[in-house]
């Protein structure tokens, strides 16, 4: 699929929170677009502000400063547009007492074949083929935090929004699933997809269009993985540091 013009773009995003020790800076200044159907990758410490970042692209979170545009539209004009067009993939599943199916089709009319096609992209169909009809109690403690992560991306996966937003999405899943899940995604090539993760995922980010690199609420770079590993910056010592 040939790539279109940018579908998101952030302008001067900054987000400042009050807390106990006084004034947090989360996000100072970011900047940066997506096209059609790239696969953009955040990477940088825990507490860096990845996070933070795609909760206001998915309009979770309003920005202190600067301005979020979908299709050029701008979130706070939009907010319709930006509901049907983003998904937002995080670490926290929602989980509430119904069945395991309910709780990925959250009630809505999908026709059997989009819900197989959802629950095989998050691997679930064949794992809870068995109990797709049973009950979870509320907040999901009969299902382990892998189970809850494929329920939140195959809720993603059946809403069929062109842009994705992952969360640290791999977090609870093993080595081979989160391959085998990631690699489904990316099958996907009419998706618009931000993979944030705070892991050296080698054979994730070495698919990115563009790896972003944050610290401290900031970029500090971006390129494509050949491109910041023969720079040797902070994403190159990111990369040493966890093969060391």
């Amino acid at each position: 699929m040939q790539k279109m013009e940018k579908i998101l773009e952030v302008k001067n995003i900054s987000k400042k929170y009050q807390s106990k020790e006084g004034e947090i800076q989360a996000l100072n200044n970011v900047n940066f677009r997506v096209k059609s159907g790239e696969f953009i990758s955040i990477i940088g410490p825990s507490g860096c502000g990845k996070s933070t970042l795609l909760k206001i692209i998915a309009n979770v979170l309003e920005p202190s400063f600067g301005d979020a545009y979908i299709n050029e539209q701008n979130y706070k004009e939009s907010e319709a547009l930006v509901s049907e067009m983003v998904s937002l993939v995080h670490q926290d599943t929602f989980i509430f007492n119904d069945t395991i199916e309910n709780n990925i089709r959250l009630y809505q009319d999908y026709s059997a074949t989009e819900f197989d096609n959802a629950i095989s992209i998050a691997t679930l169909k064949e794992k809870l083929k068995e109990r797709i009809q049973s009950d979870c109690s509320e907040g999901g403690g009969s299902l382990s935090g892998g189970e809850k992560q494929r329920i939140a991306i195959a809720r993603a996966i059946l809403r069929n929004s062109p842009v994705l937003l992952l969360d640290e999405i791999t977090s609870a899943l093993d080595q081979f699933t989160a391959k085998t899940i990631v690699g489904n995604i990316f099958a996907m090539k009419e998706k618009t997809i931000v993979f944030v993760t705070h892991k050296m995922e080698t054979d994730f980010l070495k698919r990115a269009d563009c790896i972003i690199c944050m610290n401290q609420g900031m970029i500090i770079e971006f390129g494509t993985w050949r491109e910041l590993i023969k720079e040797k910056g902070y994403f190159y010592k990111l990369y040493v540091a966890e093969q060391e």
